[in-house]
């Protein structure tokens, strides 16, 4: 494959497809972050079936093609899995009778199903290596978690994604793990975390807190959950937690800030009359990401409590903005989280784990203060986007080097 030129130097091209890229949730985001890490080597094209333009630049070698495609939404619960066979053979016809007018030396999938069903393909066709970023494992998953017929269609698609594409790019070693257990080889399996930038939440390297100085912090009396409402983010643990904790700090309040999962909600309202701290208890519907910062800002620590977590963007943003975090030993918080450096971690499902490290956490103004300036300089150590994005280009550098030796394994 001949690649592009640009002045003196030789650019490849590379195609990234990612369904919502224009939804702002954590697949799209570190999409985004991927593209513009990688377009200083690449000329990229981002494939999305969102958007407000079809065709559009969003910088330097960095392009953004929304396809023509269309939602089945009027099949509701059920739409899923339909749409995203639709955006997969859209893309397919897109790439494969080149109606974007060049061909790609590397094709990255943020999906198992797409992967699955298009690496083998593009590598054959287009002569192309082939990447996945994976997001998650079904295998991870806790039972119930998602329709039954959208278990089958992950389960189905999981493995064979791991053992046709040339690379996996991992987001933790416990993910990685997954990967491995899954049919991929561990040659093929690169660990790269997705980064944050605190800007994006509304905080910025001048302005960023430090819970040392900030009086509004050291002041207050407020527990910060962020993240969907739903079973697996495990807010009926935190509710049953903090329920216990409103006997030792009667002035303690708690904000869960997403959107709800409706049939869980309903039952986690009933959990909080009976409890009795409907009045210590705020939810607020999903906010923009610009908006975040001001949540962190006064919270006294944050809580992770989900039952699986592959990498948390809520643990990252409360590193960048000095807070401690109390979160479950499940998945990738445990590589994020040092226990009693930056916060204290609880066995994964269990509220009396949660409230006895909350209580030990809200009992010591001195420990959160130095848990929350050890965060910062973790955050800055490993999850600033300029330390992933450099992890991010080395990986792709070995995979395109080694591409035959990948190609064989």
């Amino acid at each position: 494959m001949n690649p592009h030129l640009h002045g003196s130097k030789q650019i490849k091209s590379l195609a990234i497809m990612v369904r919502g890229f224009d939804m702002a949730g954590a697949v799209a985001i570190s999409s985004l972050h991927h593209a513009e890490a990688l377009a200083g080597d690449y000329e990229v094209l981002i494939l999305t079936d969102t958007g407000p333009a079809k065709t559009r630049r969003l910088g330097y070698n960095l392009t953004v093609q929304k396809l023509d495609t269309f939602s089945l939404h009027w099949l509701r619960r059920y739409s899923h899995v339909p749409n995203e066979l639709l955006f997969i053979l859209c893309t397919a016809i897109q790439l494969l009778l080149g109606l974007n007018s060049k061909r790609f030396d590397v094709v990255v999938f943020h999906s198992h199903p797409s992967t699955a069903l298009l690496a083998p393909i593009f590598r054959r066709r287009l002569r192309c290596k082939t990447v996945m970023v994976m997001h998650g494992d079904i295998n991870d998953r806790p039972a119930g978690t998602y329709d039954p017929r959208l278990t089958w269609w992950y389960k189905i698609t999981t493995g064979r994604a791991y053992r046709v594409v040339d690379a996996v790019i991992a987001l933790s070693t416990y993910m990685r793990n997954f990967a491995i257990a899954g049919g991929a080889h561990p040659e093929k399996v690169f660990i790269v975390p997705n980064g944050v930038d605190p800007a994006e939440i509304g905080l910025s390297t001048i302005d960023q807190p430090s819970q040392s100085t900030d009086a509004t912090a050291k002041h207050s009396t407020r527990i910060l959950f962020i993240g969907r409402i739903e079973y697996n983010k495990g807010v009926d643990l935190l509710v049953q937690a903090f329920a216990r904790l409103k006997a030792h700090f009667p002035e303690l309040s708690l904000c869960c800030v997403g959107g709800p999962n409706p049939t869980f909600m309903l039952a986690l309202r009933e959990q909080i009359r009976v409890l009795g701290i409907e009045d210590s208890l705020e939810f607020i519907p999903q906010v923009s990401r610009s908006q975040l910062g001001a949540f962190y800002r006064s919270a006294k620590l944050v809580v992770v409590p989900s039952r699986s977590e592959t990498q948390s963007t809520v643990l990252m943003e409360s590193m960048a903005a000095s807070k401690p975090v109390v979160a479950s030993d499940t998945g990738g918080n445990t590589m994020m989280v040092v226990e009693n450096e930056t916060g204290l971690l609880f066995p994964s499902g269990n509220a009396d784990g949660l409230y006895a490290a909350l209580k030990k956490l809200l009992s010591d103004e001195k420990q959160l203060m130095l848990m929350g300036e050890a965060a910062q300089r973790r955050y800055n150590e490993l999850y600033s986007l300029e330390k992933t994005a450099a992890d991010l280009r080395q990986a792709f550098s070995e995979i395109m080097n080694n591409g035959e030796r990948l190609n064989h394994l």
